[in-house]
């Protein structure tokens, strides 16, 4: 009797062990430490229509394939012997070069800390997102460079395993993770089956089936905590309520510059209310004067240009820049861009902003009409006045919005027209100083110029 009981308890502690990973698919490659000499090989191109990168690589529910890397001082990682640990794996894909993967950190640290001994993290540092000398493969003719201008994040495309070893070690000398990061192969491995993505998130559970699947690393509707508290049996927090609202300030609707150049418009979100806001924003109208203009926008991430739509979760007390991005050609030209961003919890909570880029021999933006040629009286004022545009160098049959700002650049008030005028306008309780206003058609830029308020 007392063997029955014996056996009966073992049985018992063996069903309450994890399943542990016996059965994972074949290897994807790799196998033995690449030297560092070994060339890279070339990844062709590919854009994510909607920009979400969830289509690509296995889908939840499908089971793992092996596979081993190494990290920069050659220690290597297998997932079949992660996984006999007993812990679940998250496996994080990024670069150097991909801005969102960098404002990841924080993030993945605090993962680490507050799972140490749950789950197994781990990077893997694949291809430059956004190369200096090269355009993106997530973006083909393109590339996203600004962020890494301003930083100093230059780095061309890795054409052996050792400089892509020496990239992540700078990124690892400068960046302050706290998970171990490991190389992709020199043919890209892992990026040909789990991507192509630029910051992506694999979480498998022990016995080697995904759990969970992020296309771009935690960013909306996704929620990492939640997905591995599910899996550990934690249950999920409950989110922040969603009755928060949002303001938007323009900080540069025109982005000029010379033909061939890569220029940018932007501005902010910011949400100062006690709860969080689920944001759509949409682009509605995309005027590019040629094949070889293009758009894409960035906020919290950088969007294909073939992608019109995103979702930003813009967490309370919290401020979000967005940029425009025009790519350009050889020719001297304009385009226009029309954003809405709305509120998902509040259809009153809603902006629309137009977005301009303009290209010229000298970086400059040619005005369509003249300072000389429009009128505003009385000014200085008290905020309210005449507008009188004396020029035939605008199709007056078409709408004509005047904005008016405050000099730091945040959007004080819209009044749109038909006609050379006069118009009338109002500002509601102005404070008295010094404003700027600037004239648009429905897809130009006009001219603008100074409103003083007594």
């Amino acid at each position: 009797m007392q063997t029955i009981r014996h056996l009966l308890l073992i049985l018992l502690c063996y069903c309450a062990l994890p399943t542990l990973a016996q059965n994972l698919l074949p290897s994807i490659g790799v196998g033995s430490l690449p030297n560092d000499a070994d060339p890279t090989c070339y990844f062709q191109c590919s854009i994510d229509p909607d920009g979400t990168f969830m289509q690509v690589g296995p889908q939840v529910g499908e089971m793992m394939p092996d596979f081993t890397l190494y990290d920069i001082n050659n220690n290597p990682f297998n997932l079949q012997a992660a996984l006999q640990l007993g812990k679940p794996v998250l496996l994080l894909g990024g670069s150097y070069t991909c801005g969102y993967f960098r404002s990841k950190r924080n993030l993945i640290n605090n993962i680490v800390a507050t799972y140490p001994n749950e789950i197994t993290v781990a990077i893997v540092y694949t291809i430059e997102a956004h190369p200096e000398n090269d355009s993106s493969i997530y973006f083909c003719d393109f590339n996203q460079l600004q962020s890494n201008l301003n930083q100093g994040i230059l780095y061309d495309m890795a054409t052996t395993y050792g400089q892509r070893k020496a990239t992540a070690t700078d990124m690892l000398n400068n960046l302050n993770f706290n998970a171990p990061v490991y190389l992709d192969g020199p043919c890209n491995e892992w990026l040909s089956y789990f991507g192509p993505a630029p910051s992506n998130a694999y979480l498998v559970d022990t016995s080697g089936v995904i759990f969970a699947k992020h296309g771009w690393f935690n960013t909306a509707p996704n929620n990492i905590y939640n997905d591995i508290d599910s899996l550990l049996g934690n249950g999920s927090n409950p989110p922040n309520p969603l009755d928060g609202t949002f303001t938007w300030s323009i900080a540069d609707s025109m982005a000029y510059g010379t033909p061939g150049q890569e220029i940018i418009a932007y501005g902010n979100l910011k949400n100062l209310s006690s709860g969080d806001a689920m944001i759509e924003i949409v682009r509605e109208v995309n005027n590019m004067p040629s094949q070889g203009w293009a758009s894409s926008m960035c906020v919290d991430l950088c969007l294909p240009p073939t992608a019109d739509t995103t979702l930003l979760l813009l967490e309370k007390d919290s401020i979000e820049d967005f940029h425009m991005h025009f790519y350009t050609d050889q020719v001297p030209n304009t385009g226009s861009v029309k954003i809405s961003f709305r509120n998902l919890n509040d259809p009153n909570n809603r902006v629309e902003q137009w977005f301009y880029g303009t290209t010229t021999a000298t970086g400059i933006a040619p005005l369509a009409v003249q300072p000389s040629d429009v009128l505003i009286y009385p000014n200085p004022g008290n905020g309210q006045g005449q507008l009188q545009i004396n020029s035939n160098a605008v199709d007056f049959t078409t709408s004509i919005a005047m904005k008016v700002y405050h000099l730091n650049g945040q959007l004080v008030e819209q009044f749109n027209f038909t006609g050379q005028g006069p118009h009338a306008f109002a500002l509601r309780q102005p404070a008295p100083g010094i404003y700027s206003y600037q004239l648009f058609g429905e897809a130009a830029y006009l001219t603008s110029g100074k409103l003083v308020v007594r």
